[in-house]
């Protein structure tokens, strides 16, 4: 059934849901039971006792998926019904025998069960009724298939033994947001909280192991040589959380977290020198959680751990006690892999290990509001490891990669943190920047309202008071309220705004008779988008009089839904900054006169003691009010003349972002994408010559993310110095097999490859060293590199590895290499369409996981800069051939495209009076896209995914780009939409 059913429908079929059963299967008929996903209100299932039987065939052989179950299922009715509704996925789920008894054995007649293949809602009707408030036990036997395809649900994964190449297979599960329900069937939503009892047969003499949620309690074997591992009961939680592996896996011990509990990390066994890191983090990261939120881990599990898996969708899953992971989120090798990715997976382990409290401990109630978990794990990702890792300063890399990717996705057409959400495809939507990054950003806004010290202890009461329980926003708002000052109102008023509203404000600001005025807005790109949403605003705020004042991030005052601030001078000021350390999630605008004080003030020494991190702000919020028309383009290029002087990494990643949308719309080898790119070589100079190619320096993180982020930009606007340089390392590694430095892989395997003389060769020998290495985050480096070189055949052939099951490339990489073409040649967008066109069926059938297909079209369509490629997208979509839920995507991509060609229309002629460029004139070579750049990475989602996991998918949020990425950045947040 199409996806994009009639929401009012929806709506009402939902809000019956609570009444009882029989209007329930009314609804379903009348209104067509594929209206109906959510389950009834009325059902409370306390228990589920749950036993798998995999054969020794699945260990052994690759077609082999077939396995037996039973579960079951204690609950309650709150009302008197004749049936029970739960979920069962009948694509992985056949339900041979059904039972149902009361707790003092009362056997009740089954009549008939139905499922739906659509809503996956299983229907079990009953010759007699249920009494309300009564025990009842419900059994199932079934057969189950394992998925090969999706690696979602109960699925089958496998890798090559480096000692033996054989294949060796393994079984493991993802089951969030809804794929519980394709393992066993189960009340599978996140408010339906339970106890577990869990118990997996399998083969002895195999070398295997099983792992579970919980620490082992029994295991025997029989007369047959099966093994029946029995794992302690779980806490109460929620279905998605479930998770068991039965691999042949082997682990490395951490120091004990708090001093008693087993920390383990699982992985291949020739990946075991590869994590002592994951063990690190966990420990340091559970230390600082349990002091921060005064509640700690052992509360409710008994260990951890974590497990690197072959084949994984997602990005990372917080299952509670069981954390898995992709390898390259989780394995380190000190000498190989990059400072970008130690940084990155000490932020993937704690995002997850946040969930072990917002989402496992406390649950949102429904996937409407997931950023009460996603956005918390985000904040505590870049908070948490602040305070273990200082010396990555998340605490600024939150405003720059959090803060500022919210606002610049923020579009004009994304949803609200709060948004209904009701079939399968609507939850998977969810799990993006909204809910990331934005969520992230807005409880850091909220943090800084309160003060820490309050903070701090709303949240021990809000996890104390909700354990075991499920939430919606407004349970949040009221406990972090209840001893909050100096609001304008309750903190759920103030906080409705932000989380109801779509969008955010941009804050004006005047200065007129020694008066200041701040109103506000809804910053929008397009004036057709509706702008009479208003929000309470928290304003801080530092001017040269008083520049301690940065210090200060508690209002000063509040913009409401009806009322401006107002501030009045007793002197004049020289420049003014509004919102301290960008805490609030809103940009700022100022009238010209403040713009030309800010401005100058920016060009004095020290930058007139204004932080890295507002020079940051002011850099990103110009950029993109120049792009809404705001202001005009020369307008910042004044503004950002300081950038000349400028050295701090935070200011350029702020500031090569907002220079990486402007080339992504006019092309890079247009005459005006040339004179941009020759303005921001002559601006980096400076800070280029602080970060030289040729001097390296891991020690210091910063150092190398500026290095490597500056250095990819000069070998991107072709600097001779960078790219002979970059050619004569990969020459060197070819030659003699040294490797680059691990830090500047990124550049010399991509513009080593760009301008190589045998493009042929060098393409295979790069794909040979991706083939040999056991070492996923070098196989990631490398993977985006293949995507950069100019050349059609080469191109295409990459592409076509995705299509083959020998080639070595895994589904869950098929997105990444398209990603790697599309965004990293000049020709590579032209390439990509002409191969997604050409094998659309074949990639459609393939490309199962985490939106594959709709994520590659929307990332193509993001890059598109020419009519030619328009006109194929355009031929495309009106061919017929895609399917409703692709059509929908390729729409949305559509009007981007059409969306960006306006923005091009708009201010191309503005730009090019700037550059003294006459329009029309260009060089030879088609438009040019994002390059392949690793300056460093970011989790979320998201995702990114970011990004639990299981949050994390998607790619983010249609209309959303994060301008001036490294490629790895990009590639990471095609898997974080489950972190």
């Amino acid at each position: 059934m199409d996806d994009t059913v009639d929401l009012a429908i929806q709506g009402k079929c939902r809000n019956r849901m609570g009444r009882t059963t029989v209007i329930f299967i009314l609804l379903l008929h009348l209104l067509g039971s594929t209206f109906c996903y959510r389950l009834p209100t009325i059902y409370s299932p306390s228990n589920y006792v749950v036993h798998l039987q995999i054969p020794s065939e699945v260990f052994t052989t690759a077609n082999a998926t077939n396995y037996n179950g039973t579960v079951s299922i204690t609950f309650t009715t709150s009302e008197n019904v004749s049936e029970v509704v739960l979920h069962a996925n009948p694509e992985f789920i056949n339900v041979t025998t059904t039972s149902l008894t009361s707790e003092n054995g009362t056997e009740y007649i089954i009549t008939n069960t139905t499922v739906n293949s659509t809503t996956e809602i299983f229907n079990v009707v009953l010759e007699s009724t249920l009494n309300a408030n009564e025990t009842y036990i419900l059994k199932f036997i079934f057969d189950g298939t394992l998925s090969t395809a999706n690696m979602y649900g109960f699925y089958k994964s496998s890798y090559e033994d480096s000692t033996t190449n054989r294949t060796v297979y393994l079984v493991t599960t993802q089951m969030e947001p809804t794929y519980a329900r394709s393992a066993f069937p189960c009340f599978d939503e996140p408010k339906y909280k339970a106890t577990f009892n869990i118990s997996l047969s399998y083969p002895n003499g195999l070398g295997l192991k099983a792992l579970g949620n919980m620490a082992s309690l029994n295991e025997t074997t029989n007369s047959n040589d099966v093994i029946t591992q029995e794992f302690e009961q779980s806490p109460v939680m929620s279905t998605y959380l479930v998770a068991f592996i039965i691999s042949k896996f082997t682990s490395s011990e951490g120091e004990l977290i708090e001093g008693t509990l087993k920390n383990l990390v699982w992985s291949q066994e020739d990946t075991n020198g590869t994590r002592q890191l994951a063990l690190e983090v966990a420990h340091r990261s559970i230390e600082v959680l349990n002091a921060y939120l005064g509640l700690n881990y052992s509360t409710k599990m008994t260990k951890l751990d974590q497990v690197a898996i072959p084949d994984f969708s997602a990005g990372a899953m917080e299952n509670w006690g069981l954390v898995t992971y992709r390898q390259e989120t989780l394995l380190y090798d000190e000498n190989e892999t990059s400072n970008a990715y130690w940084a990155y997976i000490i932020k993937v382990v704690t995002h997850e290990l946040t969930h072990q409290w917002f989402g496992d401990l406390v649950t949102c109630s429904w996937w409407s509001e997931i950023f009460l978990n996603e956005g918390f794990a985000t904040f505590f990702e870049y908070i948490a490891t602040h305070e273990g890792y200082p010396e990555l300063e998340l605490d600024k890399q939150f405003v720059t990669k959090t803060v500022h990717y919210a606002l610049d996705a923020d579009t004009d057409t994304t949803e609200a943190l709060h948004t209904n959400a009701n079939t399968q495809s609507e939850i998977s939507a969810r799990f993006g920047t909204v809910s990331y990054d934005k969520g992230g950003s807005v409880l850091r806004m909220v943090e800084h309202i309160l003060g820490e010290d309050i903070w701090k202890a709303a949240l021990n009461v809000y996890l104390t008071e909700y354990a075991d329980s499920s939430t919606e926003p407004n349970d949040l708002w009221e406990v972090l309220g209840r001893n909050a000052t100096n609001l304008p109102g309750t903190l759920i008023d103030v906080m409705n705004s932000w989380t109801n509203s779509p969008g955010f404000p941009v804050v004006n600001v005047s200065l007129q008779n020694l008066q200041l005025t701040f109103s506000q807005q809804r910053f929008v790109l397009s004036n057709s988008t509706a702008t009479n949403i208003t929000w309470y605003i928290p304003i801080t705020y530092t001017t040269d009089g008083n520049i301690t004042l940065f210090q200060n991030t508690s209002p000063l005052g509040w913009i409401t839904p009806t009322s401006s601030f107002q501030l009045n001078l007793t002197s004049d000021i020289s420049w003014i900054v509004v919102n301290n350390f960008e805490t609030g999630y809103y940009r700022v605008n100022y009238d010209t006169n403040l713009w030309t004080k800010l401005a100058v003030a920016l060009q004095q020494t020290n930058f007139s003691n204004i932080p890295d991190i507002n020079r940051a702000q002011i850099t990103n919020d110009a950029f993109t009010l120049a792009r809404g028309g705001y202001i005009s383009y020369s307008q910042l290029f004044s503004i950002i003349e300081f950038l000349s002087r400028e050295v701090s990494y935070h200011v350029w990643y702020s500031a090569l972002n907002g220079f990486d949308y402007l080339l992504s719309r006019i092309g890079h080898s247009t005459s005006l994408g040339l004179a941009i790119g020759e303005h921001v070589l002559n601006l980096t100079a400076t800070v280029l010559s602080s970060v030289p190619i040729n001097t390296t320096n891991s020690s210091h993180h910063i150092y190398t993310l500026n290095q490597v982020l500056l250095q990819t930009w000069s070998c991107r606007l072709n600097n001779s110095e960078c790219t002979s340089e970059a050619v004569r390392l990969f020459a060197q590694y070819k030659n003699t097999s040294v490797k680059p430095d691990k830090n500047l892989r990124s550049i010399v395997y991509c513009y080593g490859l760009k301008h190589s003389s045998s493009i042929e060769s060098d393409f295979n020998f790069l794909w040979s060293a991706f083939l040999s290495t056991k070492l996923s985050t070098e196989q990631v480096t490398i993977l985006s590199a293949l995507g950069c070189p100019n050349d059609e055949a080469v191109l295409t052939s990459y592409l076509s590895k995705t299509l083959s099951d020998t080639s070595g490339v895994r589904a869950q990489d098929y997105a990444a290499v398209f990603s790697a073409v599309y965004s990293s040649s000049s020709i590579g967008v032209d390439v990509a369409l002409d191969f997604f066109i050409a094998n659309y069926s074949s990639i459609a059938a393939r490309y199962t996981s985490l939106n594959s297909v709709r994520t590659i079209l929307k990332g193509i369509a993001a890059k598109i800069t020419t009519d030619a490629q328009l006109v194929k997208l355009e031929h495309l979509v009106s061919s017929g051939v895609l399917n409703a839920t692709i059509e929908e995507a390729a729409n949305e991509a559509l009007n981007a495209v059409r969306s960006n060609f306006e923005w091009v229309s708009t201010h191309k002629s503005s730009l090019s009076k700037y550059y003294n460029i006459t329009e029309g004139t260009t060089t030879e070579g088609p438009n040019v896209t994002t390059p392949a750049v690793t300056p460093d990475s970011n989790v979320t989602s998201p995702g990114t995914g970011s990004s639990s996991e299981g949050t994390s998918t998607t790619p983010k949020d249609s209309g959303s780009a994060r301008f001036g990425l490294s490629l790895v950045e990009l590639l990471m947040g095609l898997f974080l939409l489950m972190v």
